[in-house]
């Protein structure tokens, strides 16, 4: 819809009957920096609605119907200055809890965020809801990030302060470390090893137990359904359960 207009700086949406923002809604509009979309009757905004939005500043969703929103719907808008959420009222249930986190960890100007449930947060901000740490725990499986691996071996381990993973992936002849990118909230590419003996981190226990060596695995070896397939083995010993074959 707005594949013309890639220098665009300024939309606004305001007052329509819009009930929905679905994913890539604005693809194209990489210099947007103001998007308003208020007064309309929006209850349902997809996860990657605001996608590609990266130079966005001023984001206004004021008085729409909005009572829930996806988990990180906002992780596309790095340069976000002012969310209004103003005039919508929340469920402040446990899916809200990513919302309430966000909250006090943006550097961006949020507008209060009010609860219309459940009942005893009834008008109350979102900020002062007491009950996330001790009602909102759960055993589900969240995908935070994916890696393009079928089967890795992993293992965390700290230098200079920060956190770093080791993983060892079947069928390449290195050992990947990610590092934990503070601003993006997840983990990118730091160093790749080919060498674990010669290698400036070998000291740490993770990488000599993750860094490996590929090995050939014998047609019908068991896990290996009778194909010929390689496999990695750690290098100091194959007894800590390390070797991922696949």
């Amino acid at each position: 819809m707005f594949s013309h207009l890639p220098s665009l700086q300024l939309l606004l949406l305001n007052s329509n009957s819009f009930t929905v923002i679905r994913d890539d809604a604005f693809a194209g509009l990489f210099h947007l920096e103001y998007l308003f979309i208020e007064g309309n009757k929006i209850e349902t905004i997809s996860r990657n609605a605001f996608r590609g939005l990266r130079d966005l500043t001023h984001l206004s969703l004021a008085n729409n119907h909005i009572k829930a929103l996806p988990r990180d719907v906002f992780s596309d808008l790095d340069s976000l200055i002012e969310l209004d959420l103003r005039g919508n009222k929340f469920e402040c249930d446990c899916k809200a809890k990513w919302l309430y986190l966000w909250l006090k960890m943006t550097n961006s100007t949020v507008s209060d965020v009010l609860c219309i449930g459940p009942p005893e947060y009834q008008e109350k901000k979102l900020n002062d809801v007491t009950s996330f740490d001790y009602e909102c725990t759960t055993t589900d499986f969240v995908v935070h990030q994916t890696l393009p691996y079928q089967s890795v071996s992993v293992d965390t381990f700290n230098s200079k302060n920060d956190v770093y993973v080791a993983i060892a992936q079947p069928s390449m002849e290195n050992c990947m470390v990610l590092e934990w990118d503070h601003i993006e909230m997840n983990f990118r590419s730091y160093d790749n090893i080919t060498d674990c003996k010669q290698h400036r981190w070998r000291r740490h226990t993770a990488l000599r137990e993750q860094c490996v060596r590929v090995t050939t695995v014998p047609s019908g070896t068991p896990g290996t359904a009778g194909r010929g397939l390689r496999g990695f083995q750690p290098t100091n010993s194959s007894a800590h359960g390390k070797a991922v074959v696949v």
